[in-house]
């Protein structure tokens, strides 16, 4: 019997599986390679896409913003630190060139490198240029890169003003101002030392900000958002209402900042002491490096007017701070510690910023230390001379500013400077957007009159700055000189706010009710204060048209208050706050409150940030 051999159900169905895997596989490997080819002719469509879009939509974007700083003064420094790089080139040196570098103190008071300029120009026309690379809310990272940046113009002094505020590691650098992320700005980048990049460590944020240097899509991707978020959330606005879609309407722009507004403890610098040694690094790289250089430098401590502060501060720590500024100086570069020296009086809104009589200070001292250095060659006389005549041309504009027309821009952040000209005439103008008679129209006169009462009962003293020295008799002369100018120009302040509040306050007369006529009944009432016991009367007369009630002092028949109730109409309280007859406040008689010249209570001002 013979057998064949054929293959069994199994064997075959093993060959035939076999085929349809080397079928199914050969078809899987041509359709991934398709894929494959899809997929890399999509990333190089996209690639051509976005590389065309950068061309012309970038280069756009690139071209307005160019255009947008073209039309600006590019003499001024930080309008070519904050244009785009390459953008313009720095102007040649025509004069001897001084670059300032500070925060917010800086530009205050009318700016401190405004008043030296001036002075410069008066005792040495046409020879000195004042660079301000100044800005607010600056912190040592961020002054270090501008320094670094200001090489460029070839200065011949540097001036470096610090605050204790100046070195309070609060944030991190992603959290600063914008302009602390100049570190690849081509000026900038070679001269940075390799501890300001382990000091101020954020790879995210620096590969962030490195393409936005190489991609111009990345760099505008706000401009270019807000290319459609804007029209469109017009758009649905329009359907949905006026609430904000969140979604939208993201302002990234300000996203640094900070989130709730500025912080509560913004000034108590206590809470960032101990992250401080990275900022004073910063500020030794910075002044070394200008040292390196041979570039005369003065490196100064700003005053604190203490006493203004609202928090406690630690007098320890405060002296470390201070021999730390110093600590690593080269013996080349002059230290002034103006605490202590300097009046600190002439600060402004807070404890720190000055006003435009100490920003005029500022600028007297350093014109003198000029020529103490062999940097001017005029004499201090002649300084002095042009510093009173400044001053008294100061004096003319601020007593034109109040009978000019009201500009209708006002300024938004209320700097209560009441010796700076225009910032004085804004303050009366904010007047006339407050009903008379509300709560906030009164608010605000008391805090004007709190600041008044400040500056006419604590005199600034010229104090030590310059003791023993042979420009001591100028520096005296020049600062009791614009002590008395400020007075001068407090009294016109208070003389335009009487006669502002006076023209609107004549539907509520008083003045015929002040005849000496016998009352119809008098009240004693006592009052307890912290100054101790006094009591106060009420004198009560009668009139075919109101009923009038003058309250004065029991020691004294100068009235404080008058309350008038007429026959036909609201009654109404009128309280003299300043103690001069002006009678500012007009309020409800049940709203009675005393003026602080009556109980003689201690000074009461908030000074912080309004």
């Amino acid at each position: 019997m013979r057998f064949s051999i054929r293959p069994s159900l199994f064997s075959s169905f093993i060959f035939n599986f076999r085929g349809e895997v080397d079928y199914v596989s050969e078809n899987s490997n041509r359709e991934t390679s398709l894929m494959n080819r899809n997929l890399l002719i999509v990333l190089l469509s996209l690639g051509l896409g976005m590389l065309i879009t950068e061309q012309t939509l970038g280069v756009f974007l690139h071209k307005r913003e160019v255009e947008r700083y073209r039309g600006r003064n590019i003499s001024e420094p930080l309008t070519l630190y904050r244009a785009p790089t390459n953008t313009f080139p720095v102007p040649p040196k025509t004069k001897r060139r001084i670059i300032y570098l500070s925060n917010s103190h800086a530009r205050t008071g009318g700016f401190v490198s405004h008043h030296l300029q001036r002075l410069l120009d008066g005792v040495e026309p046409d020879k000195w240029q004042v660079l301000d690379f100044s800005d607010p809310g600056i912190f040592a990272p961020d002054m270090l890169q501008r320094g670094i940046f200001a090489l460029e113009w070839e200065p011949d002094l540097f001036i470096f003003p610090v605050a204790y505020i100046s070195f309070s590691d609060r944030m991190q650098l992603r959290r600063q101002a914008h302009t602390a992320r100049s570190f690849f700005r081509p000026e900038v980048f070679s001269h940075l030392p390799f501890g300001f990049w382990m000091r101020n460590y954020d790879i995210g944020l620096y590969l962030d900000e490195l393409m936005s240097s190489a991609l111009y899509l990345h760099r505008y991707r706000s401009d270019l958002r807000n290319l459609w978020e804007k029209p469109l959330a017009a758009l649905l606005h329009s359907s949905l209402g006026p609430e904000q879609i969140h979604s939208l309407e993201v302002q990234q722009s300000i996203s640094w900042k900070f989130p709730d507004g500025f912080d509560r403890n913004l000034f108590d610098w206590r809470l960032y002491a101990e992250g401080r040694s990275g900022h004073l690094a910063d500020y030794n790289a910075l002044v070394s490096l200008y040292h390196k250089h041979k570039i005369p430098t003065v490196v100064a401590n700003l005053p604190v007017h203490w006493e203004k502060d609202p928090h406690q501060h630690r007098e320890g720590d405060v002296q470390l701070f201070r021999q730390q500024l110093k600590t690593f100086l080269p013996s080349e570069v002059e230290f002034i510690d103006y605490q202590g020296t300097f009046p600190k009086e002439f600060s402004t809104y807070d404890a720190l910023h000055p006003t435009w009589h100490g920003a005029r200070l500022h600028a007297l001292d350093i014109v003198l230390r000029m020529i103490s250095r062999g940097l001017l060659s005029v004499k201090p006389d002649t300084v002095l001379k042009e510093f009173s005549t400044e001053g008294e041309q100061d004096r003319d504009q601020y007593r034109t500013i109040f009978s000019l027309p009201s500009e209708e821009k006002t300024e938004r952040f209320l700097r209560y400077d009441l010796f700076d000209a225009k910032n004085a005439r804004h303050l009366l103008d904010a007047l006339d957007t407050l009903k008379i008679g509300s709560p906030s129209l009164n608010q605000y006169v008391a805090k004007l009159v709190s600041r008044i009462r400040f500056w006419r009962t604590n005199q600034a003293d010229c104090g030590s700055l310059w003791t023993g020295s042979p420009w001591e008799e100028t520096w005296l002369k020049g600062c009791s000189g614009e002590i008395s100018r400020a007075a001068l120009d407090l009294d016109v302040f208070v003389e335009a706010l009487n006669s502002s509040l006076g023209a609107r306050l004549k539907p509520f007369p008083i003045s015929q009710y002040l005849a000496e006529t016998a009352p119809i009944e008098e009240k004693v009432f006592p009052i307890q204060s912290e100054r101790g016991n006094f009591s106060f009367s009420e004198r009560q007369y009668s009139s075919d048209t109101a009923r009038i009630f003058v309250y004065t002092k029991s020691s004294d028949s100068h009235p404080f208050a008058i309350a008038v109730r007429p026959s036909a109409g609201p009654s109404y309280l009128r309280i003299d706050l300043l103690g001069d007859g002006g009678f500012a406040i007009l309020t409800d008689p049940r709203n009675f409150s005393l003026p602080w010249w009556v109980t003689d209570e201690p000074l009461k001002i908030d000074w912080g940030i309004q």
